[in-house]
């Protein structure tokens, strides 16, 4: 994902952990691609304070195919784009391809 926004022109940061994933959501990005399994962090709980602010990013998240009540918890948040792993990169592509258009 990373190789394809840089070819893309975009701009791209990685976290893991949640302290740094809040620092990461106060420099306002355009796309945060949340893993809705994560152990780390409660990405349901981010997605729904950053849909709570004015200006918010596009977000995609992804969730094993065998955990619909992370999908379901999800769009209940307001996450933009919510799809099973196997499906994150083909999504992702579009979305990248789309955000490098509308540059």
């Amino acid at each position: 994902m990373n190789e394809l926004a840089n070819s893309l022109g975009l701009r791209t940061g990685f976290t893991v952990n949640e302290s740094e994933l809040k620092k990461l959501a106060l420099s306002h990005p355009r796309l945060l691609i949340l893993d809705l399994a994560a152990e780390d962090y409660d990405a349901i709980s981010i997605a729904k304070a950053l849909k709570g602010q004015s200006t918010h990013p596009v977000i995609v998240g992804f969730y094993p195919h065998v955990r619909r009540d992370l999908e379901a918890a999800a769009k209940n948040a307001g996450v933009d784009i919510v799809v099973p792993n196997s499906n994150l990169l083909t999504i992702v592509r579009k979305v990248l391809r789309k955000e490098a258009d509308t540059d």
